[in-house]
């Protein structure tokens, strides 16, 4: 019964209208204030349809969280095959039957190795990762720097230790809310407003401690104007 299922979805990842469009990765900015949960830890049990998670931070105790299943041609896939001892962070929706990753890309659910991860640039508008460039262009030699090896992939992205990421991600959530233009949709695109939750002289404070924080403000700045001039 179970395999049979699994075919299913392998059908109509295939044969359904657009399953081979290219996937875009949910930004950074957004995943980091829409999630329901933001945690990291070891895998401790993997079955057919879910995995159990224990808990590092936070609530603590094991979350169970809906496997990955990426539609084929999408251009997102897995580090490599789910297993026991994997230690991930992980963006979550709640569900009925515990949580599910938030966004339909693997950007939600990232490997930690040595307490490091690394964010794809892709969670990132093209603007902001070409301000992140020294030459505000994408070249060979900045490509080569931000390259790093996860799992059997190579990615092209920002290395953080887990600590400075973990708490860059509680602060923005504690400095921003954004509301959404239309219902049902998400802020990586749609088009959204975002408030600020405290002053501004504490707000550019927070930038000031940390660059991420400043990095993912600059982001959803622009994300907004050009989700909105898509209306």
């Amino acid at each position: 019964m179970m395999k049979s299922f699994l075919l299913i979805l392998v059908c109509l990842a295939v044969f359904l209208p657009g399953a081979h469009a290219t996937y875009k990765a949910m930004k950074l900015f957004d995943m980091a204030i829409s999630a329901d949960r933001i945690a990291y830890g070891t895998i401790t049990k993997v079955e057919d349809l879910y995995y159990y998670l224990a808990d590092r931070q936070g609530k603590g105790g094991q979350i169970k969280i809906a496997r990955y299943i990426g539609l084929a041609g999408s251009g997102s896939y897995r580090w490599m095959p789910y297993a026991e001892g994997q230690q991930v962070l992980v963006f979550l929706r709640k569900r009925k039957n515990g949580f599910e990753l938030l966004s339909n890309g693997i950007e939600a659910e990232i490997p930690l190795i040595r307490d490091s991860l690394v964010i794809d640039m892709q969670c990132f508008s093209p603007n902001t990762v070409m301000a992140i460039s020294p030459q505000r262009k994408i070249t060979d030699a900045f490509k080569n720097s931000c390259t790093h090896t996860v799992g059997t992939r190579k990615v092209f992205g920002l290395k953080f230790s887990l600590d400075y990421f973990y708490t860059a991600m509680q602060h923005f959530r504690d400095c921003y809310q954004i509301i959404l233009k239309q219902e049902g949709g998400c802020a990586s695109y749609n088009c959204f407003n975002f408030f600020d939750r405290y002053t501004r002289d504490k707000l550019n404070i927070q930038k000031r401690k940390s660059k991420l924080l400043k990095l993912m403000y600059d982001d959803m700045e622009d994300m907004q104007l050009h989700n909105c001039k898509q209306l």
